[in-house]
Formats: structure tokens, C-alpha cells, sequence
């Protein structure tokens, strides 16, 4: 089996299944779903960890990103790209909406993928509409036989026709009045299914089945709402979503700690990935999420009050400017993650004008985070918002240096 394996990541996919054939010529195991369960490992396999890149097509900036951007630099420091969003409509003809902006970009990303066969494309699909935060149709759909049977037909023909290589699945529980975790399960299952039978039907790889756990820390919601081992169960790779978390807006703390201060803290990527792993999840089937964002607190005035607001998210291209520009002193917490401080000063008042802290992943930070998927035997790693990432060297660093330095110390 391992000169099997060997041989198959050395050769094309119809050389190896011809060889494998001849194998099995004579027994009575069925070739093709042995090449199904083969081709799917080799999917999720390939080098030592899952380098994902998650991109909100719906949400890209023409400024940041355009469909011209896209290169070969993105597939060859990804393995996968997921790219959003889709939305279920229609509880009576249950189907999925596509963003506009993802039809716009996705000829780019099929080019990447016609160049690398292993660079897989996945469609990001969600329970709620932006304009309605509700998961009332998703509910509806998946809650009955009949429903979960149209839509997994319709997502198998979207996937087909718009050339996707799988989906994950984004389910918030927001706005939820009823747990349906149970229902959400034989969806799962039943997609699952699906997608075997597909492969196993057209010789192709089976089409892949991630899940997003949105969060993470909120474990009572959790337990409430979804069933996680059954989730783990059934998905090929979980997305732990620990690049968000924080736990207020008023207070100045860094959004994506691999540890924290305190032993039972939840908003740390080690509680989360523990919470998961004590649930039943297969530790090869976790992907801890990281974004090349800078979370950015600003000091405001109140009378003879001082405080700090949160100001918004800064790309990195932009906060490295500022790092530049102003020189602030780098600190660390315990676990590498780095924050500055720094003063914007009036000249012609000679007094501060704007005081802020800057919340952010480095080289440092980024080792520490990926020596611990190492070290836990995690799947690998989500960069959420790519191109959030230096994509033009306006750093001098190279482009993507953020995905650079996970790929490098990942694989």
C-alpha cells in the first residue's frame, strides 16, 4: 500500500487508477470505491498540512483585491481556497443563491486549479442571507426528508456546473428558535452519501464536505445548537474559527490568542481545540482559523474620563505602514502574540491627537501558532481573508508575507 500511495503522488490520476486496477483485477473488491477512498485521503493529504485560504468574494474591495490579482501565487501557498457565499432560498424549491461577486472571480481560481490539479476550490454556503440574518428557510429545507433530498441535488448540480471542488458549510445560530441539530446531522449523512455516490458514479474524486464552527467559545450555544462530535463524524475538515477571539468592545486585547492568562479562558485557541478534541473530533480533521487582520483600539475622551473603543480591522499591508511610519515598541504576551502602542502627534498643537493599539500576528506569533498544530497533529491551518495579506509588497516583505511564513513553517 505505501508503493501504492507512493506511486499515485508521483503519477497522473488515470495512470494510477489503471495501475490499481491491474491490482485488483482478480479480487472481488470493487476498484472504484477503493480509488474514491484513495483520491479523497490523497485530497486532504497532500504535503504535511492543509494550507486553506478563505476568501469573501462578496465582501473584496475593488482597492484590495480584483479578479486581475490572481495568480499563482495564491495556489502555490494554498492547497484550498474557499471562497463566499452561497445562501439556501426557496423552502419550496430549496436551492442555493450564489453571490454575484463569486461568479466574478472564479474564472481566475479555475485557471489556478487547471494549472495544479491538487489547488481544490470550495463554495462556501451559509444557513442566513446578509440582508436577512435569520436561518429560518435553511431550517425549514433541511428539517424535512423531502427537502434535504432537493437541495443536496441541487448543491451536487451547482458544484458540477460552476466547477467547484466541494462546499463548506457556515451554520450560525443566530436567531435560532429551535435546535435542529439532529436534522442538521442527516443532512450531513445524506450529503456525505451524496457526494460518494457521485464519485463512485463518474470515476472523479468525491467532492469534499467541510463544516465552520462560528464561535467556538460560545460552548453553551454550541451544546444547545449542534451536535459537534456528529459533525466531526461525518465532515472531512472543521474549521475552528479562533482567528475572532475577543470579549469586548471596549477593552484592548488581542483578537487571537494561542493561550491564555488564565487555565479555563475561552476565548483561546488551545480551549477551543481542546473543547473539540474532548467532544470525539479527529484531531487530522481540525483546521485552526488565523487572519493576516490587525484588530485596532482607539483612546477617546469623556470629560476627564479616558477610554478605548474599538476602531475596526486594519489589513495588514496597511498596519505595517504604521509600523514603519511610527516605530512602535513590539510587546508579547505569554504566548508570542504581539500588540503596539502608539501615539499620532498634532505638530502644529504639539499634543497627541490619536492614541491606538494595534493587535496582530508576526513571524513570532505565526511559528508559535503553527508549531502547535505540529504538535497536537491538527489538520492545518485557515488564512481568513487572504488578501487581507501584503498581495502587492507594499511592505517590502514580499508578497503574501503572512501565507508565506504558514506555508513555509506548515509544510
Amino acid at each position: 500500500m505505501t508503493f501504492l500511495f507512493t506511486y499515485i503522488m508521483n503519477k497522473s490520476l488515470r495512470q494510477a487508477y489503471i495501475v490499481i486496477e491491474k491490482m485488483f483485477l482478480l479480487s472481488k473488491i470493487n476498484v472504484t470505491v477503493l480509488v474514491v477512498a484513495v483520491f479523497s485521503w490523497i485530497q486532504l493529504t497532500h504535503g504535511r498540512c492543509t494550507r486553506v485560504c478563505f476568501f469573501y468574494a462578496s465582501a473584496a474591495s475593488p482597492i484590495i483585491f480584483r479578479p486581475r490579482m490572481i495568480d499563482s501565487a495564491i495556489s502555490s501557498r494554498c492547497s484550498h481556497l474557499i471562497i463566499g457565499y452561497g445562501y439556501v432560498i426557496d423552502a419550496r424549491n430549496p436551492r442555493i443563491q450564489v453571490h454575484d461577486k463569486v461568479t466574478e472571480f472564479m474564472p481566475g481560481f479555475q485557471a489556478l486549479r487547471k494549472a495544479d490539479a491538487n489547488f481544490k476550490i470550495l463554495l462556501q454556503i451559509q444557513n442566513w442571507d446578509y440582508n436577512d440574518m435569520r436561518p429560518e428557510t435553511y431550517d425549514d429545507v433541511i428539517s424535512t426528508a423531502s427537502g434535504r433530498r432537493i437541495l443536496i441535488q441541487n448543491i451536487v448540480k451547482l458544484l458540477q456546473t460552476m466547477g467547484f471542488d466541494g462546499i463548506l458549510i457556515r451554520n450560525s445560530n443566530y436567531g435560532r428558535l429551535v435546535s435542529i441539530k439532529r436534522e442538521h446531522i442527516l443532512f450531513l449523512q445524506e450529503l456525505a452519501t451524496e457526494f460518494r455516490s457521485q464519485s463512485s458514479t463518474t470515476g472523479r474524486p468525491k467532492l469534499l464536505l467541510f463544516e465552520s464552527l462560528l464561535e467556538p467559545y460560545n460552548t453553551p450555544l454550541i451544546e444547545a445548537c449542534s451536535d459537534v462530535n456528529g459533525i466531526c463524524r461525518e465532515v472531512d475538515m472543521v474549521i475552528l474559527e479562533t482567528h475572532y477571539l475577543y470579549q469586548s468592545n471596549l477593552t484592548p486585547t488581542h483578537h487571537s490568542r494561542l493561550y491564555n492568562e488564565a487555565p479555563n479562558q475561552k476565548y483561546s485557541v488551545n480551549f477551543v481545540t481542546n473543547y473539540a478534541l474532548s467532544k470525539g473530533c479527529a484531531k487530522e480533521k481540525l483546521l485552526i482559523a488565523i487572519t493576516a487582520d490587525a484588530l485596532t483600539f482607539q483612546k477617546s475622551h469623556f470629560l476627564k474620563y479616558q477610554f478605548y473603543n474599538f476602531y475596526g480591522l486594519l489589513p495588514y499591508w496597511v498596519l505595517c505602514s504604521r509600523l514603519k511610519k511610527y516605530s512602535p515598541k513590539v510587546q508579547r504576551y505569554s504566548d508570542q502574540a504581539p500588540f503596539v502602542y502608539y501615539e499620532i502627534w498634532r505638530n502644529d498643537w504639539q499634543r497627541v491627537e490619536e492614541s491606538f493599539y494595534n493587535f496582530y500576528e508576526d513571524a513570532v506569533s505565526l511559528k508559535a501558532k503553527v508549531n502547535y498544530i505540529k504538535q497536537k497533529g491538527l489538520g492545518g491551518f485557515v488564512l481568513w481573508e487572504f488578501y487581507s495579506d501584503d498581495n502587492s509588497n507594499d511592505c517590502l516583505d514580499g508578497r503574501y508575507p503572512i501565507l508565506s511564513i504558514l506555508n513555509r513553517e506548515c509544510t
